[in-house]
């Protein structure tokens, strides 16, 4: 039963988009547009991990066809540049942790492409609290 009602649903949705004047080809990029988004920005590694008591340096790579920015950072994260074009290195450092609990938060990095919209890709940063603390 369930898989007449998706085939409905399916046909329903293609004839709708027919109807509003959208083309099979627009409704596979909206469908398919999370997947390109790594090809318009892609931040390697996904994840950093700072461990506490060293002032640490972690460098990410940023690649990109076109204009980025850093648009979320973390109030104890400092970056070494918050934009750039094409493909580039940010480099990343983070104040002491003092609580006694891991800390996580993300990054996020941004391409607005005005005919395609906007594209992100995150970086997780962990940091484990100082000893001290």
């Amino acid at each position: 039963m369930s898989n007449k009602l998706n085939q409905f649903a399916n046909k329903l949705i293609r004839r709708l988009l027919t109807v509003l004047g959208f083309s099979s080809t627009f409704a596979f990029m909206a469908c398919y547009a999370p997947a390109m988004s790594g090809d318009i920005i892609d931040v390697e590694p996904d994840t950093i991990r700072f461990e506490g008591d060293d002032v640490e340096e972690v460098r990410v790579e940023v690649n990109s066809r076109d204009k980025w920015e850093i648009v979320s950072i973390p109030s104890y994260v400092n970056v070494s540049t918050t934009s750039g074009k094409g493909n580039d290195v940010v480099t990343l450092s983070a104040l002491p942790n003092d609580s006694q609990m891991e800390r996580s938060d993300i990054v996020v990095f941004q391409v607005d492409l005005d005919s395609l919209g906007t594209f992100r890709d995150t970086l997780v940063v962990i940091q484990k609290p100082t000893s001290r603390s």
